[in-house]
């Protein structure tokens, strides 16, 4: 029997892991690190850095924006897609303005592949909370043999 206590937290949501979290970091960490070869060592270092921890800032922050919204507003139309594009949106400009300040030599090409995949995985996030909602309560998404 599927109940709320013995549900893993990979099956909520509006929780990310701590694996993706970190995934995230070392992700966009070493591509940021990689996208500003022309810098010096020092500045990518520190901007890589920077980068690590706002992703991972990131990912935890949109799969618990993403579930709150979509818990409230997530039945009407559309908000399938205006969710995310809005929590990317206001992500994304604060990337932006993060490489901005830190003075980012290639502030597109660093920024503009965690957006898209940011975007992406808003999507993915939007479609499980409509999935987990449209379930009847104690319904699980997977049929389970009786044994």
């Amino acid at each position: 029997m599927t109940t709320q206590d013995n549900i893993a937290p990979e099956g909520n949501p509006g929780r990310a892991s701590r694996r993706a979290m970190l995934a995230a970091m070392l992700l966009w960490g070493s591509w940021c690190f990689l996208a500003n070869a022309e810098a010096v060592w020092p500045v990518r270092l520190g901007i890589a850095l920077a980068q690590a921890l706002a992703s991972g800032a990131m990912t935890w922050g949109l799969a618990r924006v993403v579930a709150l919204a979509m818990a409230g507003i997530g039945q009407r139309p559309g908000m399938r897609w205006l969710v995310p594009l809005g929590v990317v949106a206001v992500t994304g400009s604060g990337l932006w303005l993060l490489h901005r300040t830190l003075g980012t030599p290639a502030l597109a090409r660093t920024i503009a592949p965690p957006i898209v995949v940011a975007w992406s995985y808003c999507q993915w996030l939007a479609w499980q909370a409509s999935r987990h909602r449209s379930l009847p309560a104690g319904a699980s998404d997977v049929e389970r043999p009786a044994s």
